[in-house]
Order: structure tokens, then sequence, then C-alpha cells
């Protein structure tokens, strides 16, 4: 599989082993398993999930077919159990992990519509707009909203703006945005 035939539906957030978060001091040789966090990037059923097949898409070039223990979707993650070390160590030391799935197979169990446009828009925990829009740069998806004014500002959809994404209350909670209300 390569990562042309994939479409991502998550980005890797953390990793929990023995209950601790990761950092620069665990042995390698110590990890027997772990769970992996990932950022939704759609809105789509844990039975997109448990029906199709898994791939990970490690920096950008390498693809992993995974069979994870457990699999859930919480209110802002989709956690996968995983006892294969190997994969563990590798991602530890990966840039950047995406979940994804086979286009071939999931495109009828994710909406084309992006799940993002109709949400409400927080800004300081103050609702400020409506999402109209949403496209990729190249670089990164940029949401496109309509304030309670009619103006329609342009947000880029990445970690240092984007607190949360809540779909169970349908609102997204951003920061440090201001420069962009300005414009």
């Amino acid at each position: 599989m390569f990562e042309d035939e994939l479409i991502k539906v998550g980005k890797q957030s953390k990793i929990i082993l023995d209950n601790q978060t990761i950092n620069n001091t665990i042995e390698l040789n110590q990890i027997s398993g772990g769970k992996l966090y990932f950022k939704p990037l759609s809105r789509f059923d844990s039975l997109v999930l448990s029906n199709n097949d898994l791939f990970l898409i490690i920096d950008n070039k390498k693809v992993r077919y995974i069979l994870p223990e457990i699999l859930e979707l919480t209110n802002s993650h989709i956690v996968l159990k995983l006892g294969d070390f190997s994969i563990i160590k590798e991602l530890l030391k990966a840039q950047s992990v995406y979940l994804a799935l086979d286009k071939n197979t999931c495109f009828d169990s994710i909406s084309p519509k992006n799940p993002l446009i109709g949400m409400k828009v927080y800004f300081r925990n103050n609702f400020m707009a409506t999402v109209i829009d949403v496209f990729n740069n190249m670089a990164h998806d940029v949401i496109v909203v309509k304030t309670q004014t009619g103006k329609e500002v342009l947000l880029p959809d990445i970690e240092q703006y984007v607190i949360e994404k809540d779909f169970d209350n349908n609102r997204i909670m951003f920061d440090n945005i201001q420069d962009f209300l300005d414009l």
C-alpha cells in the first residue's frame, strides 16, 4: 500500500506506555506496547475504523499496516492499543504519524461534506463565528468562518490556533487568532 492510496483520518498526538506519557528518559528495550492517541481529521463513526484496514503513515514516507488490540473513539481522540513493540519504538523516533484508511474501501463510510462546516467557533470562550467552508492550502487545512458581523475570516487548522474540536457540542475552540480577526 502506498500513501497516495490512503486517506488520513487522524494525526498522532501522544503515546502512553505503562500509564505514563513518553519522554526522553524511557529505555527503548523496556517497551512492550502502548496506546496511541490520534486527533481526528474527519468526523466518522467508530464502525468506519473497525470495518476497515488501518495504516500508519510515518514521516510522510513509510506506510505500516497495523492490527490494534483495542480501538476506541472518544470525544476528542482515536485511541489504539498496540502490542507490537517494534512499531511503538519506530513511532517514538518519528516526527509525524498519521492514522489512515484505504481510499478504495472507506469512501462510502466517510461523509464527503467536511464535518467542521456549520460548527460554532469560540475565541477566548466567547462565540464569534460559524464555519462556512474548509479547504487545504497544501500545507494544512484552512477554516473559513463568518463572524457575527458578516465578515469572512480564514483561520489555519493547526495546533497553534485550534485548542479543541468538540464534535459532540458542535464547536471549535480557538486561541491566538486576534491578528486574523484584525485583518
